[in-house]
């Protein structure tokens, strides 16, 4: 009788994960593990976990990181990746996903494409653009790992993000932020840029396109860059007349890259924060000439509610003979150049070793608040996110804050010292812009990371 009931106690054990269900057990690569709250595989219907961007109310379940595909935990607690694209939770848009893990694949970094110019004026067109630009990089929609959607009204913004699940292939759920803002053509109403996995080896270096329409000077569609080696460089805002505050903005950026032993040919995306979207001609122009001789990096414009003209940030790639930088610190350097006084809120560059590059989905807050309760909700999402692919915000590289309102801007600052660590906060921009792409919101925050090493 004993022998009997101690092996139904055994049965029992081994049954009971099946029972109640094992969040931990990986699924098939290119697959989402269900979340607890009832998220789907990706390119299912919306749970009520997984909130539109417009209207509705997110679950109580949130939005936190579901355990990853296709990896394993080493006996130091380390997660061991498999090669490939890792897609996990549910995000806040259809068909998306709270982070995506890429792991030793090179990454390609799009322009940003507008909708009228690019897609002939629908969102099919569009994405129909977007496919042909990744498929001649050497990607495809099935390896998109991140969509910054821009656009205004932000209704326009909403029906595309809406669209996702019918846009992009089964299995290929991208982490998505969206803010509302003017475009730099006025009659442009939506813009995206990607960033997507490569399938192949890749280059040493930095490879680009060959120049968009509008001739050898005009910005490359696209760049693909090593992901072991890319290296994250901070804004600086200047002031003066727009012209001369582009030139000196690039001029500090690409001698912060030399810095790090990246070049101009180096350089595989900029993004303007700008005042007047009226003057990306003139920061264009500034871009070309500070580019003379080499191909022009991708570029994206988001309009910034500012009383600084500019701010440009920029990502760019080590050369494969450079020495390492980050050796002493691991798989990530947090970086301030001598002479400039590190900031608790920002570090000027981040600099990567590592074969695995962390995205996170732009977090708005669960429900209605003031700045600081917002703030908070989205820090503790980005926090929980982060530590369930193994990772924390002491091994963030690149943080985006986008905000709505001073009462958010303010809160910003004051909690990023709160969650932050500040010997090593990550390289970041904070920009004000007309909406964070949910009513109601006045905050979004996304974050680039690498595995923590412990």
């Amino acid at each position: 009788m004993k022998v009997e009931i101690r092996r139904a106690f055994a049965l029992g054990l081994l049954l009971l994960p099946l029972l109640v269900g094992c969040p931990h057990s990986p699924v098939p690569n290119g697959e989402q593990a269900a979340s607890s709250g009832g998220a789907p595989s990706v390119g299912g219907t919306p749970s009520t976990g997984g909130t539109p961007l417009a209207g509705g109310t997110p679950s109580t379940s949130g939005t936190s990181a579901q355990p990853a595909t296709n990896e394993a935990t080493s006996a130091q607690g380390l997660k061991e990746w498999s090669r490939g694209i890792h897609r996990l939770g549910q995000g806040w848009h259809p068909a998306t996903s709270a982070v995506v893990v890429v792991h030793q694949m090179p990454l390609l970094f799009t322009r940003q494409l507008a909708m009228g110019a690019d897609g002939n004026h629908s969102i099919d067109g569009l994405i129909e653009r977007l496919s042909k630009i990744l498929e001649e990089g050497g990607s495809n929609l099935s390896n998109v790992v991140r969509i910054n959607a821009y656009g205004s009204p932000a209704d326009e913004v909403a029906t595309f993000v809406n669209r996702l699940p019918e846009l992009l292939p089964p299995g290929s759920a991208p982490v998505v932020t969206a803010v509302e803002t003017p475009l730099s053509e006025a009659s442009e109403k939506l813009a995206i840029d990607v960033v997507a996995a490569v399938d192949g080896e890749g280059s040493e270096g930095v490879r680009k396109s060959a120049s968009a329409g509008g001739g050898p000077l005009a910005p490359a569609d696209y760049s693909v860059a090593p992901s072991e080696r890319l290296v994250f460089l901070s804004g600086r805002p200047e002031k003066g007349e727009i012209a001369e505050a582009a030139q000196a903005s690039l001029k500090w950026q690409l001698a912060l890259a030399s810095e790090l032993d990246c070049q101009p040919q180096d350089v595989a995306q900029i993004r303007v924060f700008l005042a007047k979207m009226e003057d990306a001609p003139v920061v264009l122009e500034a871009i070309r000439a500070a580019f003379a001789g080499q191909p022009v990096p991708p570029v994206s414009f988001v309009n910034w509610i500012a009383s600084a003209p500019v701010e440009i940030e920029m990502i760019a790639c080590r050369s494969a003979t450079a020495k390492d930088k980050a050796e002493v610190a691991g798989s990530l350097q947090l970086y301030n150049p001598p002479g400039v006084k590190p900031s608790p809120n920002f570090s000027r560059a981040a600099v990567l070793a590592s074969s695995t590059v962390i995205f996170t989905a732009g977090f708005v807050a669960r429900k209605d608040g003031d700045g600081a309760a917002q703030t908070r909700d989205a820090f503790n999402q980005l926090v929980e996110a982060l530590g369930d692919v193994g990772s924390d915000l002491r091994h963030g590289a690149k943080a985006h804050y986008f905000v709505s309102d001073d009462d958010a801007a303010k809160a910003i600052d004051v909690l990023r010292r709160e969650y932050l660590d500040p010997s090593r906060p990550p390289a970041a921009s904070k920009a004000k812009v007309a909406g964070v792409g949910r009513a109601g919101r006045s905050v979004v925050i996304d974050c680039i990371a690498v595995p923590a090493a412990r």
